[in-house]
């Protein structure tokens, strides 16, 4: 029983490390899409500009 309880802590362990991965994958998409934005609002300044 000790073992198997072992195990299973160990599944929940992986799955919250997979959850913190996807997480961060998260993260890095709405940075990335924070990005595109800050560049297209440095077009439209530049557009501006003109």
């Amino acid at each position: 029983q000790q073992q198997e309880l072992s195990n299973q802590q160990q599944e929940l362990g992986n799955q919250q490390q997979e959850l913190g991965n996807q997480q961060q994958e998260l993260g890095n998409q709405q940075q990335e899409l924070g990005n595109q934005q800050q560049e297209l609002g440095n077009q439209q300044q530049e557009l501006g500009n003109q």
